[in-house]
């Protein structure tokens, strides 16, 4: 049950921030006086984090069991 648990909590963790982006960016914008073209500004950043991480999912599973991977412990525990 654990691990269905944890797989679930880390689906939500890399969805949450890409729906909840285009919610908050109002309320953003106003608090830090930027207009809404700045949003364009921020987008690319996101799309390439992304990118990045998708590469690095492979040689990352490569040397760490997808357990220890979402759990964030470390392989031998040193």
């Amino acid at each position: 049950m654990f691990p269905v648990v944890l797989v679930c909590l880390a689906y939500v963790s890399m969805a949450l921030p890409d729906g909840v982006l285009g919610i908050l960016w109002p309320s953003m914008s106003a608090d830090f006086h930027q207009p809404l073209g700045a949003l364009g500004l921020l987008l690319p950043f996101g799309v390439a984090a992304a990118v990045l991480s998708s590469t690095m999912t492979g040689r990352i599973l490569a040397r760490i069991h997808i357990g220890q991977l979402l759990s964030f412990l470390r392989n031998g525990r040193r």
